[in-house]
């Protein structure tokens, strides 16, 4: 293929993906508090607290929403920093009034965290979410908080698979979208 032609080819395909309704999306940034309590064979405990910025993407055929970010926080007294990931998928989609929209539905969680005494955590697990959004400006701009639940396997990867916790994080989030 000449090199004129790659570059229409691109073109097109780029105009294409912008004007075709079935690749439109709402693209913003979300932060978040995540209070979690720990579950062992041991005990029960309040350990953890992070914090969360993340970029979110909404897409309109399907109803679903995912995002990828940094989180950062203290577990166990000691800091840790690193990166989280979710994909939300909205089975309830309800007009309380003109602008004002309740949603609900499932997803799945992940995160990798890792701290400076060279402990690294996974977490993985389903979220089960409730919130509300406001659209302005014909449906322009989305602000919306929303509140999860996300009950989580938590494995440190240098520690022994038997050590595993359970985690039911509480993560309260909330952000804004621009719709295209």
């Amino acid at each position: 293929m000449n090199r004129k032609l790659k570059i229409v080819t691109t073109i097109l395909f780029i105009f294409s993906f912008f004007s075709i309704k079935a690749f439109s999306i709402g693209s913003g940034v979300q932060v978040g508090f995540v209070p979690s309590i720990d579950i062992n064979q041991d005990n029960v405990a309040i350990r953890n607290y992070d914090a969360e910025l993340m970029g979110t993407f909404k897409l309109f055929r399907i109803p679903a929403v995912f995002g990828f970010g940094i989180e950062t926080g203290v577990d166990n007294s000691n800091f840790q920093i690193g990166v989280s990931g979710f994909f939300d998928y909205w089975f309830i989609d309800y007009q309380i009034e003109n602008i004002w929209n309740l949603y609900s539905g499932a997803g799945i969680s992940a995160k990798f965290m890792f701290d400076f005494n060279t402990n690294k955590v996974f977490t993985i697990g389903p979220r089960f979410f409730v919130g509300m959004n406001w659209l302005f400006f014909d449906n322009y701009i989305e602000y919306y908080a929303q509140l999860n639940a996300v009950p989580s396997y938590v494995n440190a990867l240098n520690a022994n698979p038997k050590d595993a916790i359970f985690r039911l994080s509480i993560p309260v989030e909330t952000g804004v979208r621009v719709h295209f």
